[in-house]
């Protein structure tokens, strides 16, 4: 039976993160990551649960990752969402990073996305899939998607990176093609960051292995007059006739009023 220390710090400005084997809260703009390293170990629902997170959908705790959807499967749909709402209101800036892993045979699909809503379902709603991408259908909603395959004509070109605002899959915002592939087993971060006093919504997708950003967007999103005062953060996934598996390895929320927790197995 593995253990779990829970420790609660006094910190202003602070980071939720999870992330497999060990998870651990940093204080916002400090060098470095804090926290105690913790032993390699399995997750499960019970490590979610005391952080606040809980999965969705097909997702399944694995040796080391979320697993949102499998290659061996059609029409799945997950998610992996914080429970705690942010409240956009309470710090100027809120950060959300992502480090993913899509890995599939020869017909990939469909992507992934952060998706920041204020469902009146709570944090348990859960789009629909296929190229929706398990994000489309959800209101209030903005989805930040990397998509790994072109679903109709007037998609743009994959891989790309893309805003959503109104979490519509045929209603893209800000498009940037991604150079690179995703769906190639390496681990992927994606990074999002919003300045409530500039509104400005930023997006970045870097591949780990080189640390060279592949994509990049900034376009101005006021986050409160879409959404509301508060919303819920979520990772999404889905397959429709073309498969792969998503996965979440890690995933930080830093703002919004979350306060710091440390815990390492």
């Amino acid at each position: 039976m593995t253990f779990f220390k829970l420790l609660p710090l006094l910190l202003t400005g602070c980071s939720l993160h999870l992330d497999a084997g060990k998870l651990r809260g940093d204080a916002a703009g400090a060098a470095g990551a804090a926290g105690a390293a913790g032993r390699s170990g399995h997750w499960s629902d019970a490590d979610l649960s005391s952080l606040g997170f809980t999965l969705l959908g097909t997702a399944e705790v694995g040796p080391a990752e979320a697993v949102l959807t499998r290659d061996a499967q059609s029409g799945e749909v997950g998610g992996l969402v914080q429970t705690d709402p942010v409240e956009l209101g309470a710090e100027p800036k809120l950060h959300v990073a992502l480090e993913f892993r899509i890995r599939s045979g020869d017909v990939p699909g469909d992507g992934l996305a952060i998706v920041l809503h204020a469902s009146p379902i709570g944090p348990t709603a859960l789009g629909l899939g296929g190229g929706a991408m398990g994000y489309g259908g959800l209101s209030p909603c903005l989805a930040i998607e990397v998509d790994t395959h072109k679903q109709i004509e007037i998609d743009p070109t994959t891989p790309h990176l893309a805003f959503m605002p109104g979490c519509s899959s045929e209603a893209h915002g800000p498009v940037a093609q991604v150079a690179g592939n995703p769906v190639d087993g390496a681990t992927w971060l994606l990074s999002v960051d919003w300045d409530r006093v500039s509104t400005v919504l930023e997006a970045q997708l870097i591949r780990l292995e080189t640390g060279q950003p592949t994509a990049t967007l900034s376009e101005p999103v006021d986050l409160i007059s879409l959404l509301g005062p508060r919303m819920f953060v979520a990772v999404t996934a889905a397959t429709g006739a073309r498969r792969a598996t998503h996965s979440v390895t890690s995933l930080q929320v830093v703002g919004g009023g979350i306060g710091s927790r440390t815990v390492s197995p």
